[in-house]
This record gives C-alpha cells, sequence and structure tokens, in this order.
C-alpha cells in the first residue's frame, strides 16, 4: 500500500513541477568553456586537437588529448557573472580515456524586488556542474 501511495504522490507532483521558463533548463552549460570551441561557434564536432575542453562539446574527442592533462578556464562572461572550470584526463591502456570536469558559475549580486517594485534586498546564484567523461576507440 506505501508503494502505491508513493507511486501516485511522484506522478501527481512530476505534472505539477515548474522549474524554469525556458526551453531548456541547466542553460548555463551552453555557455562556451573554452576560447577554441568558442572560436569555432561553439558547436564542436570533429576538430581533433590536443585540447582537454574539446570533450566538453564531443567526448569522442577525448581520445586525441594525451595523458595526464589538466585544463584550466576562467572567464568573465558578462556584467558580474564568472566562469571557471577545470578538466583533468587520464589515458587507460592504449584504447581508452577518462576524464573529469568541473565548471562553476557564479551570476554576482542582484535585486530582489517585489512585483510593485519594492527592494528587499539583494541575492545571489550560482551553478556547479561535475562530469565524468569515457572515450574508447574502436579502430
Amino acid at each position: 500500500m506505501k508503494k502505491v501511495i508513493f507511486a501516485l504522490v511522484l506522478v501527481f507532483m512530476g505534472g505539477e513541477m515548474v522549474a524554469q521558463e525556458s526551453q531548456t533548463a541547466y542553460n548555463f552549460l551552453r555557455l562556451p568553456v573554452s576560447a577554441h570551441a568558442a572560436a569555432l561557434g561553439g558547436d564542436n564536432v570533429t576538430l581533433i586537437d590536443d585540447d582537454a575542453w574539446l570533450m566538453y562539446n564531443n567526448p569522442a574527442l577525448l581520445s586525441s588529448v594525451s595523458d595526464k592533462t589538466v585544463a584550466l578556464n576562467y572567464m568573465n562572461f558578462m556584467r558580474g557573472v564568472n566562469l571557471a572550470g577545470v578538466a583533468y584526463n587520464r589515458v587507460i591502456k592504449e584504447r581508452a580515456s577518462v576524464a573529469l570536469s568541473a565548471n562553476y558559475v557564479n551570476y554576482g549580486q542582484m535585486r530582489y524586488t517585489t512585483a510593485d517594485n519594492q527592494d528587499l534586498g539583494e541575492f545571489s546564484a550560482k551553478d556547479i556542474a561535475v562530469t565524468a567523461y569515457f572515450s574508447y576507440m574502436l579502430t
């Protein structure tokens, strides 16, 4: 009986959840993490280079990155918005590679107001994403 009630609660909660007013959630993941990829339009699929941040757009490109590579990234995106990232790559045997990356976005201070434009103070927002990658060369 408890399982049925729990399942019903989950079904009804899922219908009422509204996360954001955007077409997609987690829009901060669409921000460029590499100057190299941003210069290519932000969506790199085929450029093969020894750049650890290229795996962010296409994890298959991880196989072309040197062993034990550490990549650091910092960008002052807009007024008060700062992005930072770190990635580490490790080659396993001769065909497999694994990597771990962490991205941090600080949106800075924002005004907290009511619908009548009453100032209620300030607040800040931050996003963090930790990602693991695995790549294996077939040929």
